[in-house]
């Protein structure tokens, strides 16, 4: 939803603002249209109050892969590879369950590194633990963009996972996505 709306702001309730500040005496309508302004641009999709740095609410979600051709939920086609891999109906880790990203640079390249929550990375050792040889994969905002092969447990919560992008945008990725979980870790405390 557009946070505009969510803050009971109108299409219609702003024109009027509008419309009341234009019979205003001119030295009037800079203050309140720099006003509106200043409304408009903390109401949008920047978040500067949570961490304390700008980010982009970006939302990621861990699936295991199905091996079962008969029960899989459907297929997703990763962005460069083209790979093809049936997956689980739901999640194995959400956004709820991160509370850092980072890019690292490990022997094979740029990747990012997601610590998860201590249930999470209970959760975590155990899937991979079980699912030896399959495959996780990352979907940011709905889109299949990384995959790891699980060769192992995964221990501590340190999930690397390789993404199907330029490694120019991982720093963009990782800050929005750790500004996210601080956001929701945050939210998850007070309640």
């Amino acid at each position: 939803m557009n946070p505009i709306f969510e803050a009971g702001l109108t299409a219609q309730s702003i024109n009027m603002i509008e419309s009341s500040s234009m019979q205003t005496t001119s030295n009037l309508r800079l203050p309140i249209f720099g006003l509106m302004a200043a409304v408009m641009l903390w109401l949008s999709g920047c978040t500067t109050t949570g961490p304390g740095f700008d980010y982009e609410r970006t939302l990621a979600r861990f699936v295991l892969e199905q091996d079962s051709r008969e029960t899989y939920a459907k297929v997703v086609e990763l962005p460069v590879s083209k790979a093809r891999i049936p997956i689980e109906p739901k999640a194995s880790l959400s956004e709820f369950d991160i509370v850092d990203v980072e890019v690292a640079e490990i022997e094979l390249g740029q990747c990012l590194l997601f610590s998860l929550t201590r249930a999470a990375a209970m959760d975590l050792y155990r899937i991979s633990a079980q699912n030896i040889g399959k495959r996780i994969v990352l979907f940011i905002d709905g889109q299949p963009i990384g995959v790891r092969k699980i060769d192992g447990p995964i221990a501590e919560g340190a999930l690397y996972i390789f993404l199907e992008t330029p490694d120019s945008n991982l720093a963009d990725i990782a800050t929005n996505l750790k500004g996210t979980s601080i956001e929701i870790q945050k939210k998850l405390k007070k309640s």
